[in-house]
């Protein structure tokens, strides 16, 4: 009796005194869970930290590789812009430079006209002969123009040859240094006289000079104007060589024309009165 009266006496003390009990031994047993789950995750960690490293450096190395394959397409495209750019620079310098030739080579042959009492067509080149039969050049302008057959060619620097043939917008120029062609023509030092001829080699010779003719190397050959075509004054080139042959009565001279044939553009034609 005495120790029921006892019990029920203290049974709230000791019903308290068993809840904490049961809540310290939970909390001691949650503790040591806790204490064990971080300490299998640190040994999880750890042995997975060398996967995980892998993988994060193989990613950026992805990403990296991805980011250089970019820039490499954007330098090749930029290059590739550079270079076009570049390109049509040049085609401007370049068609510059055409232009700045041509306008020096056309003032020229305006001061030449401006010059001469003469009557002039200016002329481009657009075309050559083909064959080996003829040294000819097609000019742009016939008889649209005013330009008939037999007219004198010249440029600034001398004369080119002689119209051939002519149709309404263009003409042939048969040129000084075909074979076909010939020319009266003296020596302006010496006026000694002769008939340039052209050697089908881009030059011509002055035949028919008198055996006791002076004629020297370095003499410069005018037209004689002994013709209606030719114009008198006008430079045909510049002797280079002068040879008798044994025997013969008569010597000649070789002439490198004044006006380099085979890069001519532009030209005159030298209109009839």
């Amino acid at each position: 009796m005495v120790l029921s009266r006892a019990i029920s006496k203290y049974r709230i003390t000791v019903t308290l005194c068993l809840i904490l009990v049961g809540s310290l031994v939970t909390i001691t047993a949650n503790v040591r869970t806790i204490s064990m789950l971080e300490r299998a995750g640190s040994l999880i960690s750890t042995i997975f930290y060398p996967i995980q490293k892998g993988i994060a450096t193989m990613r950026h190395s992805v990403v990296g590789v991805f980011d250089t394959i970019g820039s490499f397409a954007a330098l090749h495209q930029e290059n590739e812009e550079l270079r076009r750019t570049t390109d049509s620079l040049f085609s401007v310098v370049v068609r510059a430079r055409e232009l700045e030739k041509e306008n020096e080579r056309l003032r020229a042959l305006l001061r030449f006209a401006r010059k001469e009492e003469l009557s002039f067509e200016p002329v481009k080149v657009m075309g050559r002969d083909a064959t080996n039969w003829f040294s000819t050049v097609t000019v742009d302008k016939g008889t649209r123009h005013g330009i008939a057959k037999d007219m004198c060619v010249v440029t600034d620097k001398g004369v080119v040859g002689k119209v051939l043939n002519v149709g309404p917008f263009s003409a042939r120029v048969l040129l000084l240094s075909d074979s076909n062609s010939r020319v009266g023509v003296l020596v302006q030092r010496t006026r000694a006289h002769g008939i340039a001829q052209g050697n089908d080699r881009g030059g011509c010779v002055m035949k028919y000079l008198d055996p006791m003719a002076d004629v020297e190397k370095g003499d410069l050959v005018v037209t004689s104007g002994d013709s209606l075509i030719f114009p008198k004054g006008l430079a045909i080139g510049v002797v280079t060589r002068v040879e008798r042959e044994h025997g013969a009565l008569l010597k000649w001279a070789e002439v490198e024309p004044s006006v380099d044939l085979s890069q001519l553009e532009e030209a005159f034609v030298v209109l009839h009165p």
